[in-house]
Parts: structure tokens; C-alpha cells; sequence
């Protein structure tokens, strides 16, 4: 299809495609050895997504307490995953052989132990074998489980703190715990000589092998080579112990304890250590530094892998960092502090890291840089890219700010995106790599809004809290190298326009006219000036008419009019001939907080704080479709250049991906009009026919009572008079179909019934049909089958979906589509009509046809009896007269 065409055409409805929902919200991250299932944590529940599909393999069902830890054991088929709640519940997962389905996604527990710890357990690691699982508390407590059969074979106490780090070690045939505490002591335990002393170890409990001294600070990671001769230690007194686990013996007796061999400085609080592989040559470290590889011997950094916490201007402390590494044969997996996943290739120290998004936070803005890719502004510094298809991936992340970024724009025609942040900045990145190439700074604010000039791309304004606009000159940075430094640009022109926080700007698609919206109601026209290297703004409008603050402004690419969103839940198109108000749009239930163009400028797109999106006809000024992808506030809506899609980012952290279906609905349109004619041609050859059973299920099931009451009405009259014939109805086909309805079709011929009760010129043939219906079956049927009717078209017209749009199995909100009118919900209106609801509509006009058939009678004795007199009155003589 021509992409023109595909513009110009009239939108009617879009269907969500595509939802990215929080994966990741803190806590607890694993992932199995082979790196393909990751198990995260999400508040009172734990996701496990196949990395290789990207696809949710399955979920554990809440216990209403949040998970403290978690781990996945490995088995020679699936892991299992090993939870600990705040209850201090344990609970086993086998991993199912298929991903469990959206209708029933919980996974089922084989083993669930209550009251596990005493306290809440904040480690757990399988050893290498899978046979034991260590758990680590905040008392101090270590407990060992033996998994298979499910009971503790261990139990060691003498940590004077919360246990914060774990490790198991193996040498020959002996089996070794290592543990880190809050108390900065490392202690080794042996679980064969502690099982074997067990009966003489006394109220104390087993006794350490070992005791390491040598941190003066928390105990944050513990790693033990495959050889079991080496231990790393890592804590937050920003140091990496080397351990001797074997040194050379200094006694006769052929055994030494453990010695410390070297320290590592790193200058930064760690919250993980380990080797990157088995040859124990390099180690990694986690923590405000980020995550770095370190040569053993020579004691560097050999590779940094990015993640380092950010110092911002209002906070003196270091924000971020990554909190765990986990590792899998080929890759490095940070946990950041910001909930983002980063996956690194060991072997391959060029490729780029895969990203996964755990949780957007509020998604602030947004803005399609292609008709694939996207990039978003959420409550970070970060600016991440991503499709729809690569989800949960994301496609890059772009770092350079320091704190939140606020406010996107982008030209997808030249490959540029301008950022704005709350660090009083805006930055310039450059497609395809999507590298920094340029910085502006001098605001004294935070920049809440940014734009980029729609047809050049050679300047730029930016609006701050300052309520000042600065014109960003940008021909310096069009031909910075990629692998360039990011140059510095000239600010041309600082004006101030409004005299509240200015909330959006936009461009024209001449670069010709600039338009902001203030707080302070109105939005405000200016002519745009760039020329030789100085800029000039010159207001030339003010559009007045909002009763609260505009959060949001929007040229139309094909007419000289302007869209403006307001607090006071309207929207208004205003002309740039006279600055007129044109059109106001009202539906939306709060504040309006963006509005963009569609359809070649015919058709509007509205986000609002009552989380619904809603398409707009400007012509006829109404709304065709409405939304409700979020729970919370709709911050960010953006068009794709083609106009097919559209996406929404809100407060909920959601993101929704809606696709323009309009073709399918006029094709579901065409084919129920063509299926509509092809029965109607059957009833009427049915009838033809006198193929009254037929004929009468077809109109049931098209639900079209008039053509059922005059075949009713036909049946009759055609009704054999002879006293053979014995039928209720008159014709003993007609008696079969009504005594063999289906719950749904008794429901619905009942329900026509009642209707054609309440008119006096139907009512006798309602009665016959009503009579028969009760002849030919129960009260008790007839009440189980309404009942039976109700449920089933409870479950097939709100199907998956039960109150305010959330799922009936998982109770997440599922992003649909509601009409505009509002049909669906009256036509749920008529439907839910029940057996009370019928008897009481039939009981009263059943009444009022007798009384006036008894009146009737009555009267009809009266007529006799006045023929009766005046037959007496002339004596039963008639007198002949002559004519």
C-alpha cells in the first residue's frame, strides 16, 4: 500500500500489540547456567522469562508477602526455582517442559516449608552437585537443606550480623561452606566433619574450620576457583582479599589456616566479586564503580563495562551502580541499581551489551526515531532505544545525562534526537550508532521541553523551568565524527516567554513558527529567525481560551491550524490565520497531557491523566475509538512517521504498542454483512420450504424477533383443525424445536416474548408461545437454562478481562480498546436481562389481556341477554308488512 494513501486514509480503531510491562522492580536476580531462563523478581512474585523466545516461560503466585531471595537449581532437565517469601516460606518450582499459558501461568510448588528461618532469609546458592541449597538470614543463621529429600542437614551459627555473602567450595571429596557477615568475618565450614561431630558439638553448634579476619566492612561477595584453592572476598570497605585456601603446610602436623595473599584496592564500594572463568587469571567486581575486569597478577582493570554510579548536583552521594553480577558460560549479567539488566559477552569485548528494561518507572516521554524503533525518557538518566519485536531487549541505552531526562524530540528523516534533562542540559545523538555529538548547556532549570527543527535539523529550542526558551545553533555538531568528543553548542538566542513553567514546545514543519504551552493557560506563537548565526524570536500570538495550564502544543503538518491539550480536560484547534479557537474537544475525565496529528492532519490523538488514549475526527468532532491502555497518568504518546502505530507510556510503567486495524474491522464488517444476507436467503427458503424447525433456530440465532413473530403468526394459520392433530403449537415440528432449545435460544425467544406481550396486537400470539413453552418444559428447566445462559455470555463478552480492565487469572491490567459511543456498554445493558426480570414484565399484561378478556365476556352476556328481551318483547311473532 502507498504510505501516502495509508496517511490520508481515516483511522477508526487501533488494537494493542504489544505491552511492556515491569519484569524487574528490585531484589533478588538468577539465572541459569546455561543462560537461557532468567528468574526476577517483581514484588510479592517472580517472573521466569525464556531469553531465547523473550517470552514469560511462567510466574509464582503471590503469597501477599514480598520475595526476599531467590535461586535456580539446576537439574539434568529444567532448573527448579527455590523461593524465599518474607514469611520465611520455602517453596520449590520444577520448571514445566513448555511455557505455561496466559489463561493459567503459575507454576506449581512440589515442596513448600513454612517457618524455614527465624528471620528473613536474604541468601540462598545450590552447591555445584545440586544436592544441597544453603540459606543465609538476617540473625546470623546458615542453614543447609538437603533438596531431594527436603530437610535441613545443617545449621550454623556464630555470625554476629545478617549473613551477606555465600559460596560453596569442593576439594576431593570434601564439601565446603563459605559465609560472609555484617560483622566483616568470613567463616568456612566443613559439612562432612560438622555432620560427623554433630552428636558431640553441644548447645553452641558446629564450630568453623576456619575464621577470616581481614574486612572492616560488610562482606559483600565470595568466590572460590574450581580448584578450590583460591577465595575472593569483596565488601564495602572498597577492597578484594585473595585467599590462600591451601597454603603450604607450617607445621609437622601437615595442615595451615588459610592466608591472605593480596589486596586488591579498588577505590569503590563493592557489592560482588568473582572469576570469569575457571582458569582463575581475571576477576570481576561490582559495585559504585560499575563493573570492571581486573588482571589477578598485575592487580588492573583490563576491561570496564560501564554501569558506574552518578554524582548529581543537588546530591553529594553517588546514585546507581550495579548491585550483582550473575555468570553464565559466555556472558556477564549486571544488575543495576536502576532495574536494568546488562548483558556482556566475555569473548567478545566489541559487541555491545544486551539490555533488558526491568522497570521503566514512569515513562515521561517518548518518540518513534524510525517506524520500528523507539526511544524513551523514563525516571533515569538514561534515554533507552528499543523495538517492538526485539522486547524485552532493548535495542541500546544511551548514557550521558546525570539525572532524569525530561523531554524527546527527534528527526527520523535526518537520524537526530535531542534530550533534555533535569541536570539543566540537552544533548544531541546521531543515528545509526546513536552516539552523543553534541551538548548544550547554560539553563539555570531543569529543561522540560525540547524540539528539533522538522525540515533542517540545524537548530533547536529548549524551554526550562526557568521559563526561558534558548535557540540551540546545531551546523557544528552536523559534522562531528562519530567517534568524536561531543562538541559544545551556541545558544543564539535566551528569551523569556512565559511567566509559569513552560510544559511543551513545537516546531513548525517550515521551521517557521514556534509554539509553546505554559501553566499560565495560554499558548504562545512566535516567528523563528536563524540566520548567519543569530537567532530571533518575534511573538506574533497568544491563544487564550483554557480555564488551566496547556501541557501540551502541536502543529498540523497539512493545514495552518494548532492543537493545544489543557488541565481542563479539553482540546482546542486554533487557526494561525487569526489565532481563533476552530474546534474544542471534550470527553476525556482529567487533564489532557499531549496531542499529535494523524491522517494528514484530519484526525487527532489525545493522552490524558485519566490513562485513556482517545482518536478524534476533527470534521465531525468526535471520538472513534477510545484506549485504555494504563492505570495512571498517560505522560508519553507518539505517531510512527507512517502513521500505523502508536505508542503510549505512562505512570504505571507500562508501555503500549497500538496498531492502526481499521482494514480488519471493515473486513469483519464485510464478511458479518455477507454471512447477514446469505441467512437471510436460508430463512427465506426455509419458509419456502415450510421448513419451520430450520426456519425457526435461524432466527433465533440471527436474533431478529420481528421475522420470528410473523413465523410464528404463519404456523398458525396454517394449523390443521382436525382433532387428530394433538400439537401445542399447531404443527408438530414447531413443537420439537421449542422443546429441544438450547439454554441461549430459550433465553432469547423468552426474552422476545415479553416484548411482544406488552402489545395488545401480539399478546395472543405470545400467550400461545408462552403456553407451549411451558408445556413442553419445566419451570426448573427453564430456570437452570437461564441460569446456564447468563454464565456463558458472561464468560464470552468480557472473556479473559473481569473489573476496571485486569486479567481474572494474573489480576495485571490488560490494555483494550472501547468503542467511542459507548455502544458496547449499553448493548451489555440489554443483555442482562434474567428470569425475575421476564416473569415481572409478563405477569402484569398477562393480567391486564385476561381482565380485558373477561370484560369482554361480560359483555358479551349483556348482548345475549338484550337479544333474549327483545325476542320476548314481540312475543316470538313477526308481523308481515306489505311493500
Amino acid at each position: 500500500m502507498d504510505p501516502s494513501s495509508s496517511k490520508n486514509k481515516l483511522k477508526s480503531t487501533f488494537r494493542p500489540i504489544k505491552t511492556h510491562r515491569p519484569l524487574y522492580t528490585g531484589g533478588k536476580v538468577d539465572v541459569s547456567p546455561d543462560g537461557r531462563f532468567l528468574a526476577t523478581t517483581r514484588g510479592e512474585e517472580v517472573i521466569v522469562t525464556d531469553l531465547e523466545s523473550g517470552q514469560e516461560w511462567g510466574r509464582t503466585k503471590s503469597d501477599t508477602e514480598d520475595i526476599t531471595t531467590l535461586c535456580l537449581i539446576p537439574t539434568k532437565t529444567l532448573p527448579t526455582l527455590a523461593i524465599f517469601s518474607r514469611s520465611n516460606t520455602l517453596r520449590l518450582y520444577p520448571l514445566p517442559t513448555a511455557a505455561l499459558p496466559s489463561s493459567s501461568p503459575f507454576f506449581t510448588p512440589s515442596r513448600v516449608t513454612p517457618k524455614a528461618h527465624d528471620a528473613p532469609v536474604l541468601l540462598s546458592l545450590p552447591d555445584t552437585s545440586s544436592s544441597f541449597l544453603a540459606s543465609g538470614s538476617a540473625d546470623g543463621v546458615v542453614k543447609v537443606w538437603d533438596i531431594r529429600r527436603g530437610y535441613v542437614t545443617h545449621v550454623f551459627r556464630g555470625h554476629g550480623g545478617p549473613v551477606s555473602a555465600l559460596a560453596w567450595r569442593t576439594q576431593g571429596g570434601a564439601l565446603e561452606l563459605v559465609t560472609g557477615s555484617a560483622d566483616a568475618q568470613i567463616r568456612i565450614w566443613d559439612l562432612k566433619a560438622t555432620a560427623a561431630g554433630a552428636a558431640g558439638v553441644g548447645k553452641a553448634g558446629p564450630k568453623p574450620r576456619a575464621v577470616l579476619q581481614g574486612h572492616v566492612s560488610v562482606v559483600r561477595g565470595l568466590a572460590v576457583t574450581s580448584d578450590g584453592k583460591t577465595l575472593l572476598s569483596a565488601g564495602r570497605d572498597r577492597v578484594v582479599l585473595v585467599w590462600d585456601l591451601e597454603p603450604a603446610p607450617t607445621s609437622k602436623k601437615g595442615s595451615s589456616a588459610p592466608k591472605l595473599r593480596k589486596t586488591i584496592p579498588t577505590l569503590d564500594v563493592l557489592e560482588g566479586v568473582g572469576f570469569t572463568d575457571d582458569k582463575a587469571e581475571q576477576l570481576w567486581t561490582a559495585g559504585e564503580g560499575g563493573l570492571r575486569i581486573w588482571d589477578l597478577e598485575s592487580e588492573e582493570v583490563v576491561r570496564d563495562l560501564g554501569g558506574k554510579a552518578l554524582v548529581s548536583d543537588e546530591e553529594e552521594e553517588a546514585e546507581g551502580g550495579v548491585l550483582d553480577v550473575l555468570r553464565t558460560a559466555t556472558s556477564l549479567i549486571a544488575v543495576h541499581a536502576d532495574q536494568t539488566l546488562s548483558f556482556h559477552c566475555l569473548f567478545d569485548p566489541s559487541s555491545p551489551p544486551r539490555q533488558i528494561i526491568g522497570y521503566a518507572d514512569e515513562i515521561i516521554d517518548t518518540i518513534f526515531l524510525s517506524p520500528a524503533l523507539v526511544a524513551l525518557a523514563t525516571n533515569s538518566p538514561s534515554i533507552p532505544l528499543l523495538t517492538r519485536s526485539g522486547l524485552p531487549f532493548a535495542d541500546r541505552i544511551l548514557t550521558g545525562h546525570t539525572e532524569t531526562v525530561l523531554a524527546l524530540s527527534g528527526s527520523p528523516e535526518k537520524n537526530l534526537l535531542l534530550s533534555g534533562s533535569k541536570d539543566r542540559s540537552v544533548r544531541l545523538w546521531r543515528g545509526p550508532s546513536w552516539r552523543c555529538v553534541a551538548l548544550g548547556t547554560g539553563h539555570a532549570e531543569a529543561v522540560g521541553a525540547v524540539v528539533l527543527a522538522r525540515r533542517s535539523g540545524a537548530f533547536a529550542v529548549s524551554a526550562s523551568q526557568d521559563k526561558t526558551v534558548k535557540v540551540w545553533d546545531l551546523s557544528s555538531a552536523l559534522s562531528v565524527n562519530e567517534d568524536d568528543e561531543p562538541v559544545a553548542i551556541r545558544s543564539l538566542v535566551t528569551q523569556k516567554i512565559h511567566d509559569k513553567d513552560i510544559n511543551a514546545l513545537d516546531l513548525s514543519p517550515n521551521d517557521r513558527l514556534l509554539a509553546s504551552a505554559s501553566q499560565d493557560k495560554t499558548a504562545k506563537i512566535f516567528e523563528v529567525a536563524v540566520e548567519g548565526g543569530q537567532a530571533a524570536l518575534k511573538l506574533v500570538g497568544t491563544l487564550k481560551g483554557h480555564r488551566r495550564g496547556v501541557w501540551s502544543v502541536r502543529f498540523s503538518s497539512h493545514e495552518r491550524v494548532v492543537a493545544t491539550g489543557s488541565g481542563d480536560r479539553s482540546i482546542k484547534i486554533w487557526s494561525l490565520n487569526d489565532f481563533s479557537c476552530l474546534k474544542t474537544f471534550e470527553g476525556h475525565t482529567n487533564s489532557i497531557l499531549r496531542v499529535d496529528f494523524l491522517s494528514a492532519g484530519q484526525q487527532l490523538v489525545s493522552a490524558a491523566s485519566d490513562g485513556l488514549v482517545k482518536l478524534w475526527d476533527i470534521r465531525s468532532e468526535e471520538c472513534r475509538a477510545t484506549l485504555d491502555g494504563h492505570e495512571d497518568k498517560v505522560w508519553a504518546l507518539a505517531v510512527s512517521p507512517d502513521d500505523n502505530s502508536v505508542v503510549s507510556g505512562g505512570a504505571d510503567s507500562l508501555l503500549t504498542f497500538w496498531e492502526d486495524r481499521t482494514d480488519d474491522e471493515q473486513r469483519e464488517k464485510l464478511e458479518k454483512k455477507e454471512e447477514d444476507i446469505m441467512r437471510e436467503q436460508d430463512f427465506l427458503n426455509f419458509v419456502q420450504l415450510k421448513d419451520y424447525k430450520s426456519a425457526i433456530l435461524l432466527a433465533l440465532k440471527m436474533d431478529q424477533p420481528r421475522r420470528l413473530l410473523t413465523l410464528f403468526m404463519t404456523v398458525h394459520s396454517e394449523r390443521d383443525p382436525s382433532p387428530s392433530n394433538t400439537s401445542i403449537t399447531g404443527h408438530p415440528a414447531v413443537d420439537l424445536v421449542l422443546k429441544g432449545l438450547s439454554s441461549r435460544q430459550l433465553r432469547t425467544l423468552m426474552t422476545h416474548v415479553r416484548t411482544w406481550n406488552a402489545s395488545a396486537r401480539t399478546a395472543a400470539l405470545a400467550q400461545r408461545v408462552l403456553h407451549a413453552l411451558l408445556k413442553l418444559q419445566s419451570a426448573e428447566d427453564i430456570r437452570r437454562a437461564f441460569e446456564s445462559a447468563k454464565r456463558d455470555e458472561d464468560a464470552e463478552r468480557e472473556g479473559p478481562l473481569g473489573e476496571e480492565g485486569k486479567d481474572r487469572v494474573t489480576g495485571e491490567f490488560v490494555p483494550h480498546t472501547l468503542e467511542g459511543d459507548g455502544s458496547a456498554q449499553k448493548r451489555r445493558k440489554g443483555e442482562d436481562v434474567g428470569l425475575r426480570d421476564i416473569v415481572d414484565a409478563l405477569v402484569p399484561y398477562t393480567e391486564r389481556h385476561f381482565a380485558r378478556a373477561d370484560r369482554t365476556v361480560m359483555e358479551s352476556f349483556v348482548v345475549d341477554y338484550i337479544l333474549d328481551e327483545m325476542d320476548g318483547l314481540f312475543g316470538g311473532e313477526v308481523m308481515d308488512v306489505d311493500l
